[in-house]
């Protein structure tokens, strides 16, 4: 005995529009001339490539619409694809026949002579290959002849859930990368420093301001599998003079002993532009992103 299939529920066009509207897309504005030779265009979102060989893109677009009518006339159109920037064109648009749209857009005819808004994220100037039905829309596929840059940094305009929306943000591991790129961009000077406490090199950078942050690194920390870091603020008093107010003489000279018995290390060491010769300067801490930078630069991916 065959299967009995119950009949499928009707699916209305409220329910589909909110169905599709879970799908984010970019959003467009699809451009022509017509009969007269006046710029025409529409907010679109039903746009995609179709073939990469020979350059093919569909589009969908209402029957009732204006801008349809005017493809058919020019036999071509253009894909301006909206920035991040152009909620407002995209709203003047979506309005039907609406020649205020273009009142103060700058823009200029392609290829084909279709309009195409200077300042689009990118622009497809296409001649129309067919048009196919497509319910209560017809489906435009054109053939892509002419291209238009606009800002590659901009980011494009979304739309999703029947509200404009924006592209996520990087992930933390593309922050983390940014952040080394960052830090490994620090300029510095390199030098041998041998000292009482063993063999050290050093390499120090200096800021606009005056402040200057020097690594005193031992060994090979980059290879080493825990090498000591540490980090000081320069302090006149105790690390030069053996100032009995502040034990910072002490903990600099412990941290260049640990780092000598460790094997390997660095010492990261801050000295305040401006700051005074009288007064201890532990307190202020190193400055933390030279540090790290230097760090970057050592190949040690640690904060400092």
């Amino acid at each position: 005995m065959p299967p009995v299939h119950a009949s499928a529920p009707e699916i209305s066009s409220t329910d589909l529009r909110g169905a599709m509207g879970r799908f984010a897309s970019g959003v467009t504005v699809i451009t022509a001339r017509d009969e007269d030779g006046q710029p025409v265009g529409t907010t679109v979102s039903a746009v995609t490539s179709l073939s990469l060989d020979p350059p093919l893109v569909l589009v969908c677009l209402d029957r009732r619409s204006h801008t349809l009518r005017a493809v058919r006339d020019h036999d071509a159109f253009a894909v301006n694809v909206l920035g991040s920037g152009h909620q407002d064109v995209s709203n003047a648009f979506a309005r039907s026949a609406n020649p205020s749209a273009w009142e103060g857009l700058s823009h200029g005819p392609q290829s084909t002579g279709s309009p195409v808004l200077d300042d689009a994220h990118v622009a497809l100037d296409c001649r129309v290959e067919s048009i196919v039905d497509g319910g209560d829309h017809e489906i435009l596929i054109g053939r892509v002849v002419d291209l238009h840059h606009g800002d590659a940094d901009g980011e494009p305009l979304v739309y999703y859930g029947g509200k404009y929306a924006a592209l996520a943000g990087p992930s933390a591991f593309e922050l983390e990368q940014a952040e080394e790129r960052r830090r490994a961009a620090v300029e510095a000077v390199e030098c041998e420093l041998p000292t009482s406490d063993g063999h050290f090199r050093l390499l120090a950078h200096e800021r606009a301001e005056g402040d200057l942050t020097a690594a005193l690194v031992h060994g090979d920390p980059a290879s080493h599998p825990a090498p000591v870091i540490r980090a000081h603020a320069a302090c006149l008093l105790g690390d030069v003079l053996g100032s009995l107010a502040c034990s910072c003489g002490q903990e600099l000279a412990a941290a260049k002993d640990e780092i000598t018995k460790a094997g390997a290390g660095v010492l990261l060491y801050t000295k305040r532009s401006g700051a005074d010769a009288f007064l201890c300067a532990a307190g202020e801490g190193p400055d933390t992103v030279v540090g790290a930078g230097l760090l970057a630069r050592l190949g040690i991916r640690r904060a400092a």
